[in-house]
C-alpha cells in the first residue's frame, strides 16, 4: 500500500508540473483568442461562487452570470410558435433583462444571449427536494431565452417553474389524474430549448391522461441528484398523489448519464458542489460530500484541464476519465439505490429507466446487464432504428419539439407492451 501511495504522489506531481508547462505553453500558442477564451473561463469560475448567492435569492439577477450563458448557449428555439404556456408579467417593472455577448466558432462570431428574467405570482416554498443539490434552484420563474447573431435571432424559448423549482407541465383534465408520472433526469427531461407544452414530459402526460405529471428534470443534473432528491424526506410533502411511476431517463455517452455520475472533466465545473458517490472496498455505494469536498484533488485537477485551450485544440471532445466499465457499474448502482428509495415511499408504485434513443453514442449495452442483475425494469427505445433516424437535436444540443412529440407517444407505447409482458 506504502508503495502505491508514492507512486500515486508521484504521478499527481509530474502531473501538475505538465499542467503548468501546458498552461503557458498554450497561452502563448493561443495570443489574442487565448486572451478572450481566458476572459470567458474567468468569468465562469465567477459565476460558479455566485452559485452560493442564487441559493439565497433566486429571483435576483445576476450581471454577466456566464452559467446562465452557458444555459442558454445551449438552449434553442421552439420550432412552432407560441409562448409555450409562459405567463406575461403583470408589469414591465416585474421584468429583469440581461444581453451576454461573447465569440463562438472558430471565426469568434458574436452571439448575444438575452435573458429575460421574471417572477410569477406563485409562492417559493422555503424547503423543496431540488435544495442541496449543489445546483442552482429557480423557483416561480418565468424566463425567456433570446439567441441572437448578426442582429438576427436565431432561437427563442421560454420557460416557468414552480414554488418549488419544478418545470411546470400544465395539462387538461386535472380532475381524472388520480396517479402521479415522476420523470427524473436531465436537460433533456428539464426541456432546455424548448417551451414548456414541449418537453417530452408534457407530450407523455397528453397521452396518459389518468397521470398527473411532475417534471423533476435538472439542467446539468445526473442520477445522483435523482438519489438524493428521493433521499430528501420532501418528497411526501409535494406529491398529492399516493401512488404511480418514476422514470429517470438514462442519456448515453461521454456527456450522458455516466459522464455526470462520475463528475467528468468537462462536467466538474457544474457539478463541484454536487452529491459524490463511489462503491467502497465492501461493494457498498458511500457519499462522500460533494465532488468538491469528498475528492477535492482530482476535482481540482479536472478544473484545471478544463481551461486549457491546448488540449481543446487538439481534440474537442476529450474528456477523463474515459468512461469504462466500472463507470458504468457505479452509475447503474445509483439507479438502484434510487429506485430502492422510491419503491420505500411508495411500496404501490413502480420505478423505471428510460434508455433515451437519441444519444451522443449507442453504449446503453454497457449499463443494461447491470440493471438486469439488480431487475431495473426499463423502457428500450435505443434499439428502434426506425425511430431514431425521425429524431433531431436542435441547434441546442436538445431534442427538438417534434422529436419530443414523436418520442412521447413512442414512450406510450413501449410503456404498454412493457406492462403487458410484466402481467405474462
Amino acid at each position: 500500500m506504502g508503495e502505491i501511495l508514492k507512486n500515486l504522489i508521484l504521478l499527481v506531481v509530474l502531473f501538475l508540473v505538465l499542467m503548468v508547462v501546458v498552461y503557458f505553453g498554450d497561452q502563448a500558442i493561443l495570443g489574442k483568442q487565448v486572451a478572450i477564451k481566458h476572459l470567458s473561463s474567468h468569468a465562469s469560475e465567477k459565476s460558479n461562487k455566485r452559485r452560493h448567492e442564487q441559493r439565497s435569492d433566486q429571483s435576483e439577477l445576476k450581471e454577466n452570470d456566464n452559467s446562465i450563458a452557458k444555459v442558454s448557449l445551449d438552449a434553442g428555439s421552439a420550432e412552432r410558435p407560441g409562448n409555450g404556456g409562459v405567463p406575461a408579467s403583470s408589469t414591465d417593472e416585474s421584468k429583469k433583462q440581461t444581453t451576454t455577448s461573447m465569440p463562438v466558432g472558430k471565426d469568434g462570431d458574436i452571439i448575444e444571449v438575452r435573458i429575460t428574467k421574471s417572477n410569477t405570482n406563485e409562492a417559493v416554498v422555503a424547503k423543496s427536494s431540488l435544495d442541496n443539490l449543489g445546483l442552482p434552484r429557480e423557483s416561480s420563474a418565468s424566463n425567456e431565452i433570446q439567441v441572437v447573431k448578426g442582429g438576427m435571432e436565431q432561437w427563442k424559448y421560454g420557460y416557468t417553474t414552480d414554488g418549488l423549482g419544478r418545470r411546470k407541465t400544465v395539462l387538461e383534465g386535472l380532475e381524472n389524474r388520480d396517479k402521479f408520472l415522476l420523470f427524473f433526469g436531465d436537460s433533456w427531461v428539464f426541456g432546455t430549448g424548448v417551451n414548456d407544452n414541449q418537453t417530452l414530459p408534457y407530450y407523455v402526460g397528453e397521452l396518459a391522461d389518468e397521470y398527473m405529471v411532475y417534471n423533476y428534470g435538472l439542467e446539468k443534473s445526473g442520477p445522483h441528484h435523482t438519489l438524493e432528491i428521493l433521499r430528501s424526506g420532501q418528497l411526501k410533502s409535494e406529491i398529492r398523489e399516493r401512488n404511480g411511476l418514476a422514470v429517470f431517463t438514462y442519456i448515453d455517452g461521454r456527456r450522458g448519464s455516466v459522464a455526470a455520475a462520475v463528475g467528468s472533466m468537462k462536467q466538474i465545473a457544474d457539478l463541484y458542489d454536487s452529491p459524490y458517490f463511489y462503491i467502497n472496498d465492501s461493494d457498498e455505494l458511500v457519499r462522500d460530500g460533494t465532488f468538491g469536498t469528498g475528492r477535492a484533488l482530482l476535482s481540482w485537477v479536472y478544473l484545471l484541464l478544463s481551461r486549457v485551450n491546448f488540449i481543446r485544440m487538439i481534440d474537442e471532445e476529450f474528456d477523463l476519465p474515459r468512461m469504462s466499465e466500472k463507470h458504468s457499474t457505479l452509475t447503474c448502482r445509483i439507479v438502484v439505490e434510487a429506485r430502492n428509495a422510491f419503491e420505500s415511499l411508495y411500496p404501490d408504485s413502480k420505478f423505471y429507466v428510460f434508455i433515451h434513443p437519441l444519444a451522443f453514442e449507442h453504449d446503453a449495452h454497457k449499463i443494461i446487464p447491470c440493471f438486469e442483475k439488480f431487475a431495473v425494469r426499463t423502457i428500450r427505445l435505443s434499439e428502434d432504428e426506425k425511430l431514431i433516424g425521425r429524431l433531431q437535436k436542435g441547434p441546442y444540443g436538445a431534442p427538438t419539439p417534434e422529436s419530443n412529440a414523436i418520442l412521447g407517444k413512442a414512450f406510450i407505447d413501449r410503456f404498454q407492451q412493457v406492462v403487458r409482458s410484466e402481467k405474462d
